[in-house]
């Protein structure tokens, strides 16, 4: 049952790459028991019809479920490894019996050939066997057939789909309610030879283990398409994900965002899902300071790690690992960029051209000059001269500019430099200024200059003493390290101030962003009465035909620039995927009689939206209504909450789970996030989770 086993997955009493594990012979066992049952079947019903009744009831008695075989499965040697190391295969073993055993009690009759004649049973033996030498054959030609298609199979272009699949909804997608297998959900990308020729590549540069975040040299969740390193080696296209490759493994740790998604893009056995967060599952960096042999060497990017990830790791060999002497290598180059550049099936692609624009202050709400002069003021109450910043949010908020390098996400490649008396420098590509643009800094005091130059100016010790602040997580290592490594710079790692600004809405921006929920309300009405009348009139709708039509509803409203994130249109089974993406889905149709949870928002020029329903057209099960009912006690709860100041999101975030945890349900990610005005749909410091 796949409830069952999804059952034991929530609970972690399953992992579910075990559950999982045999799926590429699929086919082939498939086959193999299929022919098999139907042959006996076939023989035991032309033996049974000679049978007295007294036989036939007898024959109704012990035979065993076919469920019982699942423990032989887990206890396979290959199979072992894969349970979760805080459960033994024995604990998860019993808790299968247990179910088992359930079953079996009220499965009704069992059969037995006890009583039937010996003639009969010759005869019922020989059909079982001509069936095994049959279902053999069959299945070896499926297996062929399977093989040779993934050996045909060819890398296509990635990333299939855009990037920025939105992150961290308040939905509460209950785990317990999804199916153990959702097919057909996305394709697996074979990667196999990417990680060998890595490999080799980690051989020449003389290091024992490579690192591969997620991030760009800007550390954004986000990235262009241009800086998926990550989601190239490994084929997992979720936001999240943080890989370690050996001469020997090769890992990624997600979140419980992706467990499904990651345990259905990796190849297998390529690649080993880590389930970060669950018991018994180490940290990325716990990992490399347990398996790394003494004297072992740690090479990364230091252009895409931060320097907080680089400090993680530089912590545990430390305190882990000591007497190994392990050691971090930045190396020149991105060791993936060679493989991709390398690779005659998948091109790298180049970073957008796409031109800057204002952002009118009439949405903004504030000049650039004000709030520069509001952050050379907060410089000056931090004793700081200058502030590195490298957030790409952050730095198009502070400027009133917008781009449009990043899917979904407004923003545009750029480092700035802002300054106690209220000047600033702006490092990006000049081929993206044009002439409005470039007056529009001009006239607020900031400086552009080429996007790489920033280096340049963080090492030049002309300047005199200077104290600067930088965001540590935020920031990638190799120029803090340009920072740490100028002896005129006096460098405080600190929360970036600009993200503690933007984060507070100004009063245009409150008004813009209630405008634009509006608006987009008023699309997604006018969406579930066309998905209404299109059932009244027996036309079908699938996942990807109703978030098209969704997104034209959208576009016809007042100030539409774009969608906010790929529209997450999912039936059933499918919204138990986090990110679920239709266009690499079954593309199931939206009927009557399923459940349907649409994850959808748009970028407005006076704000951003992030909307997510979940509906039934039909009667919903109770099991439905009873997960949709404390759903929406918990959202109640935690919007009618009144609390004093200094109560943290983590502190509320009890409010929107207890109604579920009474049931023993919950959610493996997040409650809620800030949202940007017109710019990232995910914006920090805040958030409840």
């Amino acid at each position: 049952s796949a409830v069952e086993d999804t059952r034991l997955i929530s609970s972690g009493q399953l992992d579910y790459h075990t559950a999982t594990s045999v799926a590429p012979h699929k086919d082939g066992l498939a086959c193999l028991f299929s022919v098999a049952g139907l042959a006996v079947t076939m023989t035991l019903m032309l033996n049974l019809s000679a049978a007295s009744p007294s036989q036939l009831h007898m024959a109704t008695r012990n035979i065993p479920h076919p469920g019982a075989q699942v423990t032989s499965v887990l206890a396979r040697p290959s199979l072992q490894p894969r349970i979760s190391a805080h459960q033994s295969p024995g604990h998860v073993d019993s808790r299968l019996q247990r179910m088992l055993s359930d079953r079996m009690e009220s499965s009704g009759p069992q059969f037995s050939t006890s009583e039937i004649s010996p003639a009969h049973q010759v005869t019922l033996w020989g059909g079982a066997l001509f069936a095994l030498v049959a279902s053999i054959t069959v299945a070896a030609f499926m297996a062929g057939r399977r093989l040779g298609a993934r050996s045909a199979v060819q890398p296509t272009a990635y990333p299939q789909t855009k990037p920025g699949m939105h992150v961290g909804r308040a939905d509460y997608r209950l785990y317990p309610m999804a199916m153990a297998s959702v097919a057909g959900t996305s394709d697996v990308i074979v990667t196999a030879h990417r990680v060998e020729h890595l490999r080799h590549l980690m051989a020449e540069a003389g290091v024992s283990a490579y690192l591969i975040p997620s991030s760009d040299p800007h550390m954004s969740e986000y990235t262009p398409e241009r800086y998926m390193q990550r989601g190239y080696i490994t084929g997992f296209d979720g936001s999240f994900g943080f890989v370690v490759v050996t001469q020997k493994e090769a890992l990624l740790w997600t979140d419980g965002r992706y467990f499904l998604q990651a345990s259905q893009q990796l190849e297998s056995p390529v690649w080993t899902l880590m389930k970060g967060g669950q018991p018994g599952v180490p940290t990325s960096h716990d990992w490399v300071a347990a398996n790394m042999d003494a004297g072992a060497v740690v090479g990364f990017d230091p252009w895409t790690m931060s320097s907080t990830v680089y400090s993680q790791f530089a912590a545990a060999f430390k305190e882990k690992a000591a007497d190994k002497g392990i050691q971090m290598k930045p190396l020149d180059g991105n060791l993936v960029d060679k493989v991709w550049t390398e690779d005659s099936k998948v091109s790298m692609p180049t970073v957008s051209k796409d031109p800057v624009f204002i952002h009118d202050v009439k949405y903004a709400g504030k000049s650039v000059v004000d709030k520069l002069t509001d952050l050379a003021k907060e410089l000056e109450a931090a004793g700081q001269d200058r502030i590195l910043l490298t957030a790409l949010d952050d730095i198009a908020w502070l400027l009133n500019l917008r781009g449009a390098d990043v899917n979904f996400n407004p923003v545009f490649l750029s480092y700035c430099i802002a300054c106690r008396d209220g000047t600033a420098q702006v490092f990006m590509d000049p081929a993206k200024v044009t002439a409005e643009v470039a007056a529009h800094l001009t006239a607020a005091n900031v400086t552009l200059l080429p996007y790489k130059q920033v280096a340049d100016v963080l090492a030049d010790t002309s300047q005199g003493p200077v104290r600067y602040s930088y965001d540590p997580s935020l920031c990638n290592m190799k120029l803090c390290q340009i920072l740490e490594d100028n002896p005129k710079a006096e460098c405080t790692p600190q929360p970036s101030l600009v993200m503690f600004a933007k984060s507070i809405k100004n009063d245009v921006e409150l008004r813009g962003m209630r405008r634009c929920h509006v608006r987009d309300a008023a699309a997604l009405c006018k969406y579930f009465l066309w998905l209404e009348d299109q059932h009244a009139a027996g036309h079908p709708v699938t996942e990807v035909t109703g978030a098209a039509q969704l997104a034209k509803f959208r576009a016809e409203g007042e100030h539409f620039v774009s969608l906010s994130f790929e529209t997450i249109s999912s039936v059933d089974s499918n919204a138990a995927i986090i990110h679920y993406n239709p266009n690499n889905g079954d593309q199931r149709p939206i009927t009557a009689d399923s459940m349907y949870l649409l994850d959808s928002g748009a970028q407005y020029l006076d704000g951003t939206t992030d909307v997510t329903r979940t509906m039934h057209f039909g009667t919903p099960s109770a099991k439905q209504k009873e997960c949709f009912t404390r759903a929406l006690k918990g959202h109640l709860a935690l919007s009618n909450c009144v609390f004093p100041d200094h109560v943290t999101g983590q502190q509320l975030d009890v409010l929107a789970r207890s109604a579920l945890w009474q049931a023993g349900l919950d959610y493996n990610h997040g409650t809620g996030h800030g949202v940007g005005c017109f710019l990232n749909v995910h914006e920090g410091p805040h958030g409840i989770s």
